[in-house]
């Protein structure tokens, strides 16, 4: 959510509009300047965040840790599967596009080992913007999906919506 898509978007903060993807790492890199995240916060959920782009996954991590959420990133679907074979995981936020194992493959292999952890399939749709791979990760199991880019608020939104069940 960082540099990729700090072009192609601007509009109002104060609005509650997507500013794109500068707003949102502007926002994680103020809170983590202000100490969010620091252990001794009680954790509601244990989150993993997959991601090839290191920027995104910080970024999310560092939204999430400001609502109290514990966070571990992987940084491609292999990383991921065997972070999720060696603990266990209220919820898993994957990319889609990237190396090594794409998101769509990694969604059904947690599908297939299990079945109650929720998922969040996240993508800016690649080169293309071809935003099909988000339909095709919920119909594969993912929970929700969410295009990039979004806002701070939206992804807390989401993540609220799906732990919720």
């Amino acid at each position: 959510m960082v540099l990729r898509w700090a072009r192609c978007q601007r509009a109002d903060p104060s609005a509650g509009l997507p500013v794109g993807e500068s707003a949102l790492l502007a926002e994680g890199l103020a809170a983590r300047s202000r100490g969010a995240g620091e252990r001794g916060q009680r954790s509601m959920a244990r989150i993993l965040v997959i991601d090839d782009e290191a920027l995104i996954r910080e970024t999310i991590r560092i939204k999430l840790e400001q609502s109290g959420h514990e966070v571990i990133e992987a940084a491609n679907g292999v990383e991921g599967l065997r972070a999720l074979e060696d603990g266990r995981f209220d919820l898993v936020v994957t990319d889609i596009i990237m190396p090594e194992q794409e998101g769509i493959e990694t969604i059904r292999k947690i599908r297939d080992r299990d079945q109650r952890v929720a998922i969040i399939a996240i993508s800016g749709g690649g080169r293309g913007r071809n935003y099909q791979f988000l339909d095709i990760a919920r119909k594969l199991g993912a929970d929700a999906a969410l295009p990039k880019p979004f806002t701070g608020s939206q992804l807390l939104e989401v993540v609220r919506t799906v732990l919720k069940g």
